[in-house]
């Protein structure tokens, strides 16, 4: 029987991984997307509202498990 301490050094291990390439792969995406308020800038350097809402939708379509293809 596997014991509970493996098991909880097993999650601290492994399930960080999943959520920061999960947070990089957003991160990638929000760079290559285009502010249409601010000049030149992606949304990940922009502070407009338009920037602000297009990054929950990308959040939201990632949750649903969209491919970075299918969101640009």
């Amino acid at each position: 029987m596997i014991s509970k301490k493996i098991i909880i050094i097993f999650l601290f291990l492994f399930l960080p991984l999943k959520v920061s390439g999960t947070d990089w792969e957003i991160n990638e995406i929000f760079k290559n997307l285009r502010c249409l308020v601010c000049q030149g800038q992606s949304i990940a350097d922009s502070n407009s509202d338009f920037a602000s809402t297009i990054k929950l939708v990308v959040q939201d379509q990632i949750k649903e498990g969209k491919t970075k293809e299918e969101i640009y």
